[in-house]
């Protein structure tokens, strides 16, 4: 096992190469396999979408690393299957300053033993791909309940201030874990945790009796009634409805005029559906929002999303600038 978990490691150091150079081709001579094999086609995909991206920007990488957990091996006569957790780290020049981006990643891999030595012979790995693919995303959580689709709100008088500066440390605090005190979703995680985000930033809930076509809640469980939420709790499309509708909150043209603990809304295949939801962080040089998020869990990423395999031509936006009091 000690060899195999060896050629895991090597693999992952040769990948942040490539990640910055551009090229798998050292990935590929030294895994012996060629370049149409599936998972280094998709991996280089990737990188040239990184690449463009940074390019997009006018930034430089410089450097990338991982954190690479083995989480279980699986070994079957000859062939090996690994499940990892990555950490990856991207260290890039941002105008006169050093920035960095964050990024958890999920491996599946079957390694192959040929003549003594280990070689990749197949490798999927998480992405926001899933969404595009819902036109009205059904998540799945621990407590096996489901969504559907979202039906309009009444409004409700009572107003709180939006901190805005614990809004972005919530997204800090937990782009790279889960709050024990929610649900973890097992597909779709994104809009869960901006609704963590608003809430901890002083949003108030709004609950009609267990109508989760109405108002914007969470409820965590006690004595016989088990935990419950609003579809606009965890779903995109029904969050943009109720903080346009209900809350108040303005859809802006231009992405830089956004705030700190301002939402970007994506529509994959520009039809008219929000199927993923960033909270907006931080900024780079040029003004441009870098967000936090989940499902593919993200720290300070460019809110364009251009490296992500769910990303296409037709993906339309939504910026959403929270009001300072919500009412």
């Amino acid at each position: 096992m000690a060899k195999v978990v060896d050629a895991i490691r090597k693999y992952f150091d040769e990948r942040n190469r490539a990640w910055v150079t551009g090229s798998c081709n050292e990935l590929r001579d030294k895994s012996r396999t060629s370049v149409s094999t599936a998972w280094l086609r998709d991996l280089q995909h990737r990188i040239r979408r990184k690449q463009q991206e940074m390019r997009y920007r006018k930034s430089q990488l410089l450097r990338a690393h991982s954190k690479v957990g083995v989480k279980s091996l699986q070994q079957d006569g000859d062939l090996t299957t690994a499940e990892i957790i990555e950490i990856i780290n991207w260290i890039y020049r941002d105008g006169l300053k050093y920035s960095a981006e964050s990024r958890i990643v999920a491996h599946v891999q079957k390694w192959k033993l040929h003549n003594g030595e280990w070689l990749l012979a197949e490798a999927v790995e998480s992405s926001e791909l899933k969404q595009r693919s819902k036109e009205l995303p059904i998540q799945k959580s621990e407590t096996g309940r489901g969504d559907a689709p979202l039906y309009p709100y009444p409004r409700y008088l009572q107003c709180q201030t939006y901190d805005r500066v614990r809004a972005q440390r919530y997204a800090d605090l937990w782009w790279n874990s889960y709050n024990p005190a929610y649900v973890k979703f097992l597909e779709d995680d994104c809009t869960n945790f901006i609704s963590q985000c608003l809430y901890a930033a002083g949003m108030p809930m709004h609950k009609e009796g267990n109508n989760r076509a109405k108002g914007w809640w969470y409820y965590p469980g006690s004595g016989q009634k088990g935990v419950n939420w609003s579809y606009s709790w965890s779903t995109s499309n029904a969050l943009h409805q109720y903080l346009v509708h209900v809350v108040g909150a303005t859809m802006i043209e231009d992405p830089n005029k956004l705030n700190v603990g301002d939402l970007v809304f994506y529509d994959w295949n520009g039809q008219g559906t929000f199927h993923h939801t960033t909270i907006v962080t931080d900024f780079d040089s040029n003004g441009d929002p870098l967000v936090n998020a989940h499902t593919e869990p993200s720290y300070h990423r460019h809110y364009r999303y251009l490296d992500s395999p769910a990303w296409t031509p037709q993906t339309r936006y939504s910026y959403v600038h929270l009001p300072s009091d919500i009412c």
